[in-house]
């Protein structure tokens, strides 16, 4: 994996297999429910989240997830 920090932003570039995930690898066409999370807790106690798709409530909640392509 690769991180890259600015002032501003963060970026992350990684990997993850089809087998970590207990999937086969997908054909052109199929689609899976997908969403990126960041959550952390700042140092006054506060949490912090984002998320590429935002739920508005439970994070465990897959019906409202992006739905992901694959070509």
């Amino acid at each position: 994996y690769e991180i890259q920090k600015s002032a501003e932003s963060w970026t992350l570039e990684c990997r993850i297999s089809f087998s970590a995930l207990d999937m086969s690898a997908p054909q052109p066409g199929d689609s899976v429910r997908f969403n990126l999370v960041r959550d952390r807790t700042l140092s006054d106690g506060v949490d912090e989240t984002s998320a590429l798709y935002p739920t508005l409530g439970s994070l465990q909640a897959p019906r409202k997830f992006t739905r992901m392509v694959f070509k």
